[in-house]
């Protein structure tokens, strides 16, 4: 009897901790929206010939997203020609890309099924179609439109945090276009902070890009944290831009690639992506 009672207590905690694991990973793998923008101007006839392009470069997307972590793709001729691309972060697994490609898209259909140009971001992948080249978005010096995000807790040691944030961040974009890179345009490490915070960094681009570009636009992305982020002494900070985007976080962000992940809801677009 007591050998009973003893396998039931096992049993038990055997079951508990398997639930808070469970409750755990959904809570650290929450797939989250981040932003996005309509283009305001050229709302479009959605029974036109370009619109129906849309759909079609959408959907030729949402395939290749179950397939491989990042693709382009053109769709139709002249005015009527729209070009596209979405991204996925490398850390997550395909199976998670397409779930993150297919919210996108959802997302613009919820908010930009009439306009002419979208880019819709979540924290894993991002989705882009526009009436302008692929080559014409690479050159784009202003990186616009972009999004930030940060936290509202600034860190525990706040002296020489800045300086840590751009010499971490500067190495990983070195290490990024790198010849030598495995991971074309990607990179991603970890850092002791203090006793009880680390420093955890990130830099992606689209793999498509010049190594050029690619660093360009990553020094821009690290050059914003600065004004639109509390000085870079948040806890976490990430910058999008169309073609880029660079992250840090005092906390483990990076997913293993076998995991999944749950959707939260896309909210309402803001007007504007920055001040």
């Amino acid at each position: 009897m007591r050998r009973q009672n003893i396998l039931i207590f096992v049993f038990n905690i055997v079951i508990l901790t398997l639930i808070k694991i469970t409750i755990a990973q959904t809570q650290e793998l929450q797939l989250d929206f981040a932003g996005g923008k309509c283009l305001e101007s050229d709302i479009i006839n959605t029974n036109g010939t370009y619109h129906s392009n849309i759909l079609t470069l959408l959907s030729n997307l949402q395939a290749s997203s179950s397939i491989d972590n990042f693709s382009n793709s053109s769709v139709g001729l002249g005015p009527d020609r729209v070009n596209g691309y979405y991204l996925c972060r490398p850390d997550i697994s395909l199976a998670t890309c397409e779930t993150c490609i297919n919210a996108t898209i959802n997302t613009i259909d919820l908010y930009c099924f009439d306009r002419k140009e979208a880019i819709i971001w979540y924290d894993e992948c991002m989705i882009r179609y526009t009436n302008n080249s692929i080559s014409a978005l690479e050159s784009n010096q202003t990186n616009d439109p972009w999004y930030f995000n940060y936290g509202t807790l600034n860190v525990s040691e706040p002296k020489g945090f800045p300086a840590k944030v751009n010499t971490t961040l500067r190495g990983l974009i070195l290490e990024a276009i790198s010849s030598d890179n495995p991971q074309r345009f990607y990179a991603h490490g970890k850092e002791k902070f203090t006793l009880f915070e680390g420093f955890y960094g990130m830099v992606l681009c689209r793999p498509d890009m010049t190594a050029e570009a690619c660093e360009s636009c990553l020094v821009t992305a690290l050059g914003r944290i600065p004004s639109c982020c509390v000085d870079s002494l948040s806890v976490w900070t990430i910058v999008m831009l169309p073609n880029c985007q660079v992250r840090y976080d005092t906390a483990p962000f990076i997913f293993d690639s076998q995991s999944s992940l749950s959707l939260s809801p896309p909210l309402p677009l803001p007007p504007t992506l920055a001040p």
